[in-house]
């Protein structure tokens, strides 16, 4: 349950941190903790279905969060290179 709780507001943050990139960030972090938590309960109780959609959604997410950082990092340095080639 708790890594339902806890996918379910990195889905969230991701959307959000969309505008916002620092909060994308935190919906990141709690992906990798809502995956790691979904993990272990899986394995404790394999019919237990919240625990496997917790899991499914922090591995989700935290694709989705690594995409978006590496999204965010190439606008930084192409808006960089935009700068510097105006000076």
């Amino acid at each position: 349950m708790v890594a339902l709780i806890l996918a379910i507001i990195a889905v969230v943050l991701d959307v959000v941190g969309f505008g916002v990139p620092f909060v994308g960030i935190a919906g990141f972090i709690l992906a990798i903790v809502a995956f790691v938590i979904g993990s272990k309960a899986v394995k404790k109780d394999p019919t237990d279905t919240k625990s496997k959609i917790g899991k499914i959604l922090g591995l989700i997410f935290m694709i989705l969060g690594i995409i978006s950082i590496i999204v965010g990092i190439i606008a930084l340095v192409w808006l960089g290179a935009m700068f510097s080639a105006l000076m």
